[in-house]
């Protein structure tokens, strides 16, 4: 079924992904500028993955033990989100090491990462090792943190997170 009003037939046929600005000339106002609008290159994909209450407590004091060394280097302060980011851009760096059998369970209880969005697409990215893996994306970073905490508690470097 069509809707009744032609405007609306239009506005299906039109890409809803890519964004068109149309703009005023100056000069002449009955000329109109139309341009694509651009994705931001520092645009950040959020990807939240299930923790139990002993993994929050590791990746909360994780988070503590971290942060006055990354404050020292950064001069910004370190969150929790930022921390989780931090280790699973580790586990992205050596995705080959990881664990991909380990049970996972849903908990409910979730924690945030925000990957840029060029690190999650582009070639050795999160989606395209969760694309070889055969497993989603959450899974894939329930891993790789998993695999970054556990390489820490066995004597690893925080220099090499950092």
């Amino acid at each position: 079924m069509s809707p009744l009003n032609p405007f609306f037939n239009e506005l299906k046929k039109m890409n809803p992904k890519e964004k068109v600005i149309q703009k005023k000339s100056l000069e002449n106002p009955s000329h109109h500028i139309t341009s694509v609008r651009k994705v931001r290159k520092d645009k950040q994909h959020d990807i939240k993955f299930p923790v139990d209450y002993v993994m929050k407590v590791k990746l909360r004091t994780l988070c503590q033990a971290l942060s006055p060394k990354y404050h020292q280097k950064t001069g910004k302060p370190l969150t929790q989100t930022a921390c989780n980011t931090l280790l699973l851009r580790f586990g992205l760096a050596r995705w080959r090491d990881v664990d991909y059998v380990m049970d996972y369970k849903d908990t409910k209880e979730y924690m945030h990462t925000y990957l840029l969005e060029t690190e999650y697409g582009q070639k050795g990215g999160l989606h395209e090792v969760a694309i070889l893996k055969d497993l989603s994306d959450r899974r894939v970073v329930y891993f790789m943190i998993h695999h970054a905490v556990s390489w820490l508690e066995r004597g690893g470097s925080v220099e090499e997170i950092l």
